[in-house]
């Protein structure tokens, strides 16, 4: 018993690489340009660990500066986030150790 043309012919599964290859768009510069916008795009929100890094200080420290007041959060949904303008005008704000006081018992 003979099988149907159609099952003997190839299959080619269209991935967006494929399709975008027949519509002579160049996936790479399609990437590249997807990049620069996000990379163009400022971010607002900050997670906890980026503002740490951000701080130079731990998550810990964060934390109780979240707690203290030093720093406002926002919920996103269950999700707590940082806005960068919190950040912005801290570093001002916070006390300076009197010289030689760091590292002294």
């Amino acid at each position: 018993m003979e099988s149907p043309a159609h099952a003997s012919a190839p299959r080619t599964l269209l991935t967006p690489n494929s399709v975008e290859a027949e519509r002579g768009i160049d996936p790479v510069y399609r990437l590249e340009m997807e990049a620069s916008t996000l990379e163009a795009a400022p971010r607002l929100l900050l997670t906890i660990p980026e503002a740490a890094r951000q701080l130079s200080v731990g998550r810990t420290t964060l934390y109780a500066m979240l707690k203290s007041g030093e720093l406002f959060s926002v919920t996103v949904g269950r999700l707590r986030r940082i806005p960068i303008d919190s950040l912005e005008g801290l570093p001002s704000s916070l006390q300076v150790a009197p010289s030689g006081a760091i590292g002294m018992e």
